[in-house]
């Protein structure tokens, strides 16, 4: 019984593909006439179509299908890659795309402490290795320009499997607003008793010097990098209130005399024995508690103090007359104008002249009547003034209550 053969299997039972499959990568796809863009073709080939080697990845091969026409040119091959039984090969060709092209649609946006309205773009551009450069640090954007510079960058390899790996490179590009925004905080200063604001901003190294103002406590550059610093100033709106403090202390006041009361005493019938009795009108020394009223003030620049008129300080003087027939020593103290015009005797018997001294004390530079109208009231007695820093001075000045 005649067999029937089996059908002859034809030299090529799975024909070469010779049209390749385009992928696009990215939003730029090439149109069919000016041919820009970036594409990524596959090609299928048959390992059985005579004797197959494979090929350098080293840009020496490109596309020359018979659609090559259709797409960018050059196209490079980029990767090979077998089917599982090994009886194909895939082939990819990919073209070669300038930064600029990328720039359109090639960036995410951050924000530098989540303000809109200063974005950080992250670009991220696929290059052929042997194209890499750098960037200049600081160049502005490509697209948004204006502050948007560039603070980091870096070429890193593509990841095991990509098929473009064996030609190129991913460039990562950084590019932060600068400078940054204000980032205020606040921080309670004790000696001041006020709140004090912290503002942060990043912004161009090399940034001139913050010029003194009022209200500026403090401020320092911090360096971040080659491109930016980052601004610390430290500052209060106003100077704070005068701050009014009370305590107990103790006050000397001097010895007070007013005037002078003077009794004669006569001690013959003759008239030449003659007594006097000076009593002053005085009240006396003394030392006693009181409340100090403390106020401390702030100030730009040095204050005025006082005029020294105004800060209690009497000189103490001796009061005290030494005459022929008259003396007395009162001690130190202030009084008012003691003058008085005293008969102390007589010269030469019953008929003889009459003997008069003259007391002549002038009042002193704050006279006991003035002190006394001091007693009820708050007058300085010391007053002290520092410099702080920024231009603040502080004063203090000090009331005693007189009693």
């Amino acid at each position: 019984m005649a067999t029937s053969k089996a059908p002859k299997q034809p030299p090529f039972p799975h024909p070469p593909l010779e049209i390749g499959v385009p992928q696009y990568p990215n939003p730029n796809v090439p149109d069919y006439y000016t041919k820009n863009g970036t594409v990524v073709l596959v090609v299928k080939e048959s390992t059985d179509k005579g004797t197959y080697n494979p090929k350098p990845l080293d840009g020496s091969v490109t596309y020359s299908g018979r659609d090559a026409n259709k797409w960018p040119t050059p196209l490079y091959l980029v990767y090979q890659k077998p089917t599982e039984d090994s009886e194909f090969v895939y082939n990819y060709y990919a073209n070669d795309t300038s930064l600029a092209s990328q720039n359109p649609w090639n960036y995410n946006i951050s924000y530098s402490d989540e303000n809109p309205s200063y974005p950080i773009y992250q670009r991220e551009y696929y290059v052929p290795r042997s194209q890499y450069a750098s960037v200049a640090i600081g160049t502005a954007d490509p697209t948004f320009g204006g502050n948007a510079k560039i603070t980091k960058q870096q070429m890193v390899e593509l990841e095991e499997g990509n098929p473009l790996r064996s030609r190129y490179v991913k460039v990562q590009r950084i590019y932060e607003t600068i400078p940054g925004p204000v980032v205020s905080g606040y921080q309670y200063d004790d000696f001041l008793d006020e709140t004090i604001t912290i503002s942060k901003q990043t912004i161009v190294a090399g940034t001139s010097p913050l010029a003194y103002s009022d209200g500026l406590l403090s401020y320092k550059d911090e360096p971040i990098d080659s491109i930016k610093s980052q601004r610390i100033i430290s500052s209060i709106s106003s100077l704070p209130s005068n701050r009014v403090e009370y305590k107990t202390a103790t006050h000397s006041s001097p010895t007070l005399v007013f005037s002078l009361t003077i009794a004669y005493q006569q001690f013959s019938k003759n008239l030449t024995d003659i007594r006097l009795k000076i009593t002053p009108v005085t009240i006396a020394a003394q030392s006693r508690q009181t409340i100090q009223r403390i106020t401390t003030s702030f100030s730009y620049g040095a204050p005025t103090p006082p005029d020294p008129t105004e800060i209690l300080s009497p000189q103490l003087k001796d009061i005290a007359y030494t005459g022929y027939n008259l003396n007395f020593d009162l001690g130190g103290g202030l009084c008012d104008t003691l003058n008085y015009t005293v008969l102390s005797g007589y010269q030469g018997g019953e008929a003889g002249s009459p003997i008069y001294e003259t007391i002549n004390i002038p009042e002193t530079s704050i006279s006991a009547s003035t002190y006394n109208s001091y007693i009820g009231t708050y007058k300085i007695t010391s007053f002290e003034q520092e410099y702080w820093k920024s231009n603040i001075w502080v004063s203090r000045t000090v009331e005693t209550y007189i009693v």
